[in-house]
């Protein structure tokens, strides 16, 4: 991958090898004319992600194997601070895929990152401002 030993904030990316193409699931379907079309999830789940990330360096990796659409980064309400896990979404499946396989187990400052695809029916980040307790919740 192009992005081994590019450094993002102070820390060289180590790109290695990992099996998640073993946990890319067939999203090759057909239709009733009997061709055969790609459909598939657009959205991946980032995780373990050091707290500095922002959603720029996020952008700027990801980018790299496509057209990002969207992230969303969680952040704690009080502090500011990310959460560890973020949100994103690609235009194209195909492009999804591409990271899935790439970027799982990639070491991103310091930590490796898990990527995973998000079903299309669910929208986690309607959950993203859920997860805090706040003092008038205890």
């Amino acid at each position: 991958l192009a992005m081994q030993g590019y450094e993002l904030m102070g820390h060289a990316v180590m790109v290695k090898v990992s099996e998640a193409e073993k946990n890319v699931v067939n999203t090759t379907v057909t239709n009733p004319s009997g061709a055969t079309q790609g459909q598939g999830s657009t959205r991946l789940y980032i995780g373990n992600l050091n707290p500095k990330i922002t959603e720029g360096d996020l952008k700027m990796v990801f980018s790299e194997l496509g057209d990002v659409e969207k992230i969303e980064l969680a952040k704690d309400p009080v502090t500011g601070a990310g959460r560890g896990y973020a949100y994103l979404k690609y235009k194209l499946a195909e492009d999804a895929k591409k990271a899935l396989v790439q970027l799982n187990g990639v070491e991103l400052a310091s930590q490796k990152i898990k990527v995973g695809l998000v079903n299309e029916n669910d929208d986690p980040t309607d959950k993203l401002e859920d997860t805090s307790l706040n003092a008038q919740s205890r």
